[in-house]
């Protein structure tokens, strides 16, 4: 899935978080893997506000350049547990 459709598909809530994670998992090279969490934060519904995406990141302690593929168990359950409840039905 090339970078566009999958920022898409989240844009229109056809992947969540979860399965971005699911889809690292499932190939370490592929796009969702090599994606920056801050653009991925930014394609979900109602985090692009400037800044607030940003501040998720420093909140969780994850590093702007880090990838998908980078982020540890820890940061990814931070991501979701912060993300998931926030996400307008």
């Amino acid at each position: 899935m090339e970078r566009a459709k999958l920022k898409q598909a989240l844009r229109d809530r056809k992947l969540s978080l979860r399965d971005v994670f699911a889809l690292a998992d499932a190939d370490p090279e592929g796009v969702a893997a090599r994606s920056r969490p801050l653009e991925i934060i930014r394609s979900l519904p109602g985090w692009r506000k400037a800044g607030r995406a940003e501040a998720l990141l420093r909140e969780c302690e994850i590093a702007e350049q880090r990838r998908i593929r980078g982020l540890g168990p820890h940061q990814r359950a931070a991501l979701l547990a912060r993300v998931s409840p926030l996400l307008p039905v």
